[in-house]
């Protein structure tokens, strides 16, 4: 029996592997484009290395296969990301869609459910699972409910000297690099079932711009002039220029709809992929749109327009109108953005065939970040947001963003039941893919972005995983933005992921080698872009390294090498030497594109050369949560400032904007109040926008209060429902200036991030509004900062900043920064005595200089110091004002008024304890002082009129 067993195991294993290793199909119709071909091709290769034994090739068909894996055109699918996807478990499997974006779709889903996993760019971030078969049995329909779910190359990729392969043009990025990010993105699923189009210069040209010049009523009057240019946009109040503007769109896109569908043989590669590229018509304005706003000696209008919003929104409602008597049912985009990035007034209704995309982080005035989606929420139903993500221009492709930020933006899409998210972003291999990929996990798959990124951590990097992962969450974290100060925490936790993986396999070795290439280049980078008073190495010098690395790198694909070394050399003119050596096309420093590549020898004694560089920069790093600092406000005799009086004033941006945040910590339900005197100096225009949320949520607005040039002076009460944390943004522009005097009513108030430099913000010396006040955690000995000395054309002194800044310790007495190196003017250190950890220091002063803390949290606290000791239990009170300072009317439910000799007075400070002596209340320069929330029974007080100290007791009811 045992011998026929074994006969029959033996025969069925045969029977397998001849199904295997038989050649077996993947199908694609005739006429595919180049990139559905591709497709099938990667798709061939991946299970080919699954499915030990196997063999599979491609080939085109005429009529439908009856077996193998077939891919299928149906353009009576509506859904361009949908793909219908059967299989009966053995010999076949069909992949139907609209046309290649549904069929990437489609595929690389089914692949990613049978475990293969892209990790990044490069087949040793390539997880192959180990199949039986290519087939499983199944009926169903691949898609997505966010329409727009992709990332695009900020500043694109081309083909240039070190990557010149022509292979890829019908790609969506050229050369080799190109396309691997390409095929990254198809892998993932990281295309939505549309692009988004974006600005329309393109219609600036030609018969349009000859017509505008001609017609100058057509152009809106912006600053006085309707000169037709580039930025020029259609006056809203003249029937015939909007007209144009909407029949120049829709002759456009019907002259490009023509020619590809009249010869789809010619233009396959585009024909095949048309509802993605080009289904939706594109309205938005061209970029730095120039919007009416002046009737100045006008001859076209003497109407005043509305807001920038109105205009806009006025001129698409009007172009889809006009162009949806050709194209009925036919979709628009336009972007929320800059000057229109508000919701336009409640007269006007959004066309609901317009997908609007706001861009809220940036290049908008109108609101936070919150505020301004919560009224686009609220307003429409078709909307999606654009975001960036480290771009080259920005941050060198280094990382730049806050993880937090980025998954509340996430949340916001699911709760919000968006259209979805689009990046503009660079493709740092390191700096942005884990944390694109993440994203796209969440709204694809709907998969927690911290899971996503742990998985790739535990499956990339073996026993270094939390290692790497740690490393990650600092890149995005809110205490430790990436800079040159910060490489030492980067640089030893790669240490020790090496030491963690010494006996690990050497593909694991091979993909940390790479991260210590791209730490390398962050190395170089922030050199490069730091001021400082090492003039042995110009700064052509770091920019040479740079250029020259990056080439020696480029097949790694850390960064966009292309773009960046373009941006970097077109610095320099093209006569110049740099230019000649060192531009993408022809520079001579690149040998032609042969320049050999960076060896792993290389690599490796440049991480020991930088970990060297960096290990002894620093003694520690303790940055602690604001809610940690805010706990030893009792224990450290300070208390929150009773009220803030500070001045904002305006910038010389766009529409002279200003924008400031104040963090808040409630330790219970209560409210503060904003008073305010506005002034506004541009004739006929005023803004200035008060909002408050809920931080660390998705989106919870509590106030978002607007005046405008109209407005006279007032006072704002804010509501907080609950403890927890608030953050205050004021947004103004058109020279709006205001004065505020902000009671917090014991709530805790802070700035979070590099402080001290911002000009906007004039702070009352006399009212003592400025009181800095920063935490020096416990067995802290030495603080690290980073401050822009370069002022005025030369580097300041240590003791003009110091004097600048009027730095206090704990004791009131004055301290000194100091340079840490006189080869690096912005690093400088403040010496923390025994003893002194655990307390609150001051910054007293504004400065022209920003400061920057490296090893501490950067938190400014709106607080004061309070009387150390407390009033005896024994004092008597009156309990009414006669003869002496006195609060009434005591006992009270809350609100207590200072006196003097039977008539109100402001007292300096008042302090409030509890009977154990613990501080539970302080106020400064008040008048009176609320107790509110604090629970009924006896308390003392501490007050202090005219420089002479009076203590009392009080009832609160």
């Amino acid at each position: 029996m045992a011998f026929i067993r074994n006969c029959f195991f033996t025969a069925v294993m045969v029977f397998c592997i001849s199904v295997n290793t038989s050649a077996q199909t993947i199908y694609y119709p005739d006429r595919s484009s180049q990139l559905l071909k591709a497709t099938a091709e990667d798709a061939a290769m991946l299970l080919q290395k699954a499915i030990p034994g196997s063999k599979f090739n491609t080939a085109a068909y005429t009529s439908n296969p009856l077996s193998g894996i077939i891919l299928i055109y149906d353009t009576s699918i509506t859904d361009n990301q949908a793909c219908k996807t059967q299989s009966d478990g053995s010999s076949y499997i069909k992949f139907t869609a609209a046309g290649d974006n549904g069929l990437h779709y489609g595929i690389y889903q089914y692949l990613y459910q049978r475990g293969f996993r892209f990790y990044q760019p490069g087949s040793i971030w390539e997880v192959t699972p180990v199949l039986a078969s290519a087939y499983k049995k199944m009926d169903t329909v691949y898609t997505c409910s966010y329409k727009y779910k992709t990332w695009f190359i900020s500043g694109g990729h081309n083909r240039w000297i070190m990557d010149n392969n022509s292979a890829y043009g019908w790609d969506t990025y050229f050369g080799d690099n190109g396309h691997n990010w390409a095929l990254y993105q198809r892998r993932n699923g990281m295309l939505g079932s549309s692009i988004f189009k974006g600005h329309r210069d393109d219609v600036m040209t030609g018969t349009y711009l000859t017509t505008l010049q001609n017609n100058p009523c057509y152009v809106a009057n912006y600053n006085g002039s309707r000169v037709a240019g580039s930025q020029s946009v259609p006056d809203i109040f003249n029937n015939s220029a909007k007209e144009l503007w909407a029949n120049t769109l829709e002759q456009k896109y019907t002259q490009y709809q023509t020619t590809i569908f009249g010869n789809t043989n010619l233009y396959t590669n585009i024909y095949r992929n048309y509802r993605y590229n080009n289904d939706y018509i594109g309205i938005e304005v061209p970029d730095g749109a120039k919007w009416g706003n002046s009737k100045d000696n006008d001859v076209c209008s003497a109407v005043d327009y509305p807001s920038e919003s109105d205009q806009h929104f006025s001129l698409a409602n009007a172009t889809v109108q006009k162009i949806a008597a050709k194209y009925p049912g036919k979709r628009f985009q336009l972007y929320a953005y800059s000057g229109h990035a508000d919701v336009p007034s409640a007269s006007i209704a959004i066309n609901n065939n317009i997908d609007i995309q706001l861009i809220p982080t940036v290049y908008q005035m109108e609101s936070s970040t919150n505020g301004l989606r919560n009224r686009w929420y609220n307003r429409s139903k078709n909307v999606s947001e654009y975001q960036y993500l480290n771009l080259s221009g920005w941050s060198g492709e280094t990382p730049s963003f806050k993880w937090d930020d980025l998954k509340t933006t996430l949340q916001i899409a699911k709760d919000k039941k968006t259209q979805g998210v689009m990046w503009e972003a660079s493709p740092a291999k390191f700096g942005s893919l884990p944390f694109l990929l993440a994203s796209n996990s969440y709204l694809k798959d709907n998969i927690e972005v911290d899971s996503t990124l742990h998985e790739f951590c535990n499956n990339m990097f073996g026993a270094a995983a939390n290692t790497i992962y740690q490393l990650f969450q600092l890149w995005g974290g809110e205490e430790t933005g990436a800079d040159k100060y910060t490489m030492q925490i980067y640089l030893q936790l790669l240490h020790t992921a090496a030491q963690q993986t010494a006996n690990a396999p050497d593909v694991v070795k091979e993909r940390l080698r790479e991260l210590k290439a791209y730490l390398h280049y962050m190395v170089l980078y922030f050199d490069m872009a730091n001021d400082d008073q090492n003039k042995t190495i110009t700064k052509a010098d770091k920019d040479a390294a740079i250029c020259m690395y990056l080439a020696k790198t480029n097949k790694m694909q850390l960064v966009n090498s292309y773009y960046i070394i373009a941006n970097l050399v077109g610095k320099y003119a093209t006569t110049s030497d740099f230019y000649v050596k060192y531009n993408v096309v022809n520079g001579t420093a690149y040998a032609n594109g042969n320049l050999p590549l960076i060896t792993a020898a290389e690599i490796d004694q440049y991480f020991l050369q930088d970990v060297s560089l960096y290990a002894n920069q620093f003694d520690q790093f303790k940055q602690l949560e604001a809610t940690a600092v805010k706990s030893q406000f009792t224990k450290a005799a300070v208390a929150p400032l009773a009220t803030i009086n500070t001045k904002l004033l305006y910038t010389n941006g766009i529409n002279y904007y200003n924008k400031t945040s104040y963090n808040i910590i409630a330790s219970a339900a209560g409210s503060f109040s904003i008073k305010y005197t506005p002034t506004f100096e541009m004739q006929g225009k005023g803004y200035i926008n008060f909002e408050v949320e809920v931080a660390g949520t998705s989106l919870q607005v509590v106030k978002d209060f607007t005046i405008d040039n109209n407005s006279k002076a007032g006072t704002l009460k804010v509501d907080l429902p609950k403890a927890g944390n608030y953050v205050l943004t004021i947004v103004s522009k058109y020279k709006s200036s205001v004065e505020l005097a902000i009671t917090t009513n014991g709530n805790y108030f802070y700035k979070n991030g590099a402080f001290l430099g911002n000009k906007t913000e004039s702070y009352r010396s006399d009212l003592n509004s400025l009181p800095g006040y920063f935490y020096i955690p416990e067995a802290v000995s030495k603080v690290y900062c980073n401050v822009n000395s370069f002022s005025g054309g030369k580097y300041a002194s240590a003791e003009t900043i110091s004097k600048s800044f009027d730095l206090k310790d704990n004791n009131g007495k004055s301290v000194q920064l100091r340079f840490v190196t006189p080869k690096d003017s912005s690093l400088m250190v403040l010496e923390i005595p025994e003893g002194a950890g655990g307390t609150f220091w001051q910054a007293a002063n504004m400065a022209q200089y920003t400061l920057q803390f490296i090893t501490i949290s950067n938190q400014l606290w709106y607080a004061q110091r309070v009387l150390t000791s407390k009033p005896s239990q024994h004092v008597e009170e009156s309990t009414a004002p006669k003869g002496t300072a006195a609060v009434f009317p005591n006992p009270s439910t809350g609100i207590f008024n200072c006196a003097k000799n039977g008539s109100p007075v402001k007292a300096s400070q008042v302090v409030v304890y509890n009977t154990q002596g613990n501080v539970v209340g302080s106020f400064t320069d008040a008048t009176q002082f609320n107790i509110s929330k604090l629970a009924a029974g006896m308390y003392l007080y501490r007050m202090v009129v005219d420089k002479e100290v009076f203590d009392g007791k009080i009832v609160k009811l």
